[in-house]
């Protein structure tokens, strides 16, 4: 009997366990239909939101609150123009993809985004949203992905394609849906290619659209000095100058065209091509006449160039702009130098010795904010 007793304890034994293995299979195989079914309709949701501007499918609560801090800074007036807003980015490196990303965040409705290139393992360093998973894709597709999962209802536009010149009407000013015109707020130029930037910077004046250029963020480090203002007073940047160069070929003037620049020299050069590279640099080259030497990047300053590009954007299209510091703080010495000028000046022309009503911050505020830093007779920049 206790052998019988032994052999049912057994088998219940038994029972129970293939019962438990049983249900955790079941479970199993529950769970992961339950996932796949979850991931099925995230997919859904994503391919929808990847068209942009389902403006419908999101409660006006959520909408309300992803852009409330947003809107309380530009008030509803401001934010309402960056709502109906259009802005075209070109070029989505460092600095652009920082700008494009920042503009979409704060409420631009509408954005064009222009890059023939993709994302690289180099370009993770300082790109705004690009991850591992991107790499091989292009830019502007990574870009949309990313961007409409942030905010869904913003129309983004793509063109996978470099800026060139016959090209430039349809890029900046046709529609997507037709032949019409269809003209930005604004254009962001992010290129870093001398020729292609130049010519974009020349079709926006030529056409009537407004623009803003961006120097070079490689090499340099330090955030205190960057600096918008007229590409004219751009120091220590190589590509400003050649850009400067090509300019006056088309005879534009680089006292018109408004740029973020930092005055600080770069702290480091090109890197060299190898001796493979040497023999046959046109084998190296993404585009034949792009530069092929690479420029070691810190991926703090284009992301701050981005920021400042957007910064400026986002203000004067919201009608709250701020004026821009255009050249170092002044020295006490100057400062100084200058109110010695003013007294003496009057006391020539009306015999007075009173003490001016000037102190150094007055006379601060007069030549950096009034004057831009410059001679008011000679138009000259101090320093």
């Amino acid at each position: 009997m206790s052998e019988i007793r032994s052999h049912e304890i057994r088998l219940a034994i038994s029972a129970v366990s293939i019962g438990i293995v049983l249900g955790s299979g079941i479970c199993y195989i529950l769970m992961q239909n339950l996932k796949q079914d979850i991931s099925r309709k995230e997919k859904g949701k994503q391919s929808t939101a990847i068209q942009g501007g389902n403006n419908n499918e999101y409660p006006s609560e959520i909408k309300s609150e992803l852009s409330s801090r947003v809107r309380t800074f530009f008030g509803d007036k401001g934010f309402s123009k960056l709502e109906n807003s259009f802005i075209v980015v070109v070029g989505l490196g460092g600095v652009g993809s920082h700008c494009a990303n920042m503009l979409v965040r704060s409420g631009v409705g509408r954005i064009r985004l222009i890059d023939f290139d993709q994302v690289s393992l180099s370009s993770l360093n300082r790109h705004a949203l690009a991850e591992l998973g991107d790499v091989g894709i292009s830019k502007v597709e990574a870009m949309r992905r990313h961007l409409q999962n942030i905010v869904p209802w913003c129309i983004v536009e793509t063109f996978q394609e470099m800026f060139k010149m016959d090209d430039a009407h349809r890029l900046l000013l046709q529609s997507t849906q037709n032949s019409t015109i269809d003209r930005p707020d604004f254009v962001i130029d992010c290129i870093d290619d001398v020729i292609t930037k130049a010519e974009l910077i020349v079709f926006c004046l030529q056409n009537g659209l407004e623009v803003i250029t961006s120097m070079g963020a490689g090499g340099k480090s330090d955030p205190t000095r960057l600096r918008i203002s007229s590409l004219s007073d751009c120091i220590n940047d190589p590509l400003a100058a050649k850009i400067k160069w090509k300019l006056k070929k088309h005879g534009v003037s680089a006292e018109d065209v408004m740029s973020l620049f930092s005055v600080e020299k770069p702290v480091c050069d090109l890197l060299p091509l190898s001796q493979e590279q040497q023999a046959n640099p046109q084998d190296y080259g993404a585009v034949d006449y792009l530069r092929i030497r690479v420029m070691p990047v810190l991926g703090t300053t284009p992301s701050i160039f981005g920021q400042s590009l957007a910064s400026y954007v986002l203000c004067k299209l919201a009608d709250k702009m701020y004026s821009p510091e255009t050249c170092e703080r002044m020295s006490k010495n100057l400062k100084h130098k200058i109110r010695q000028l003013f007294k003496n000046n009057e006391i020539k022309r009306f015999q007075s010795d009173k003490e001016i009503d000037l102190d150094d911050e007055d006379i601060e505020f007069i030549v950096q904010q009034m004057w831009g830093s410059r001679c008011a007779v000679t138009n000259r920049r101090f320093g």
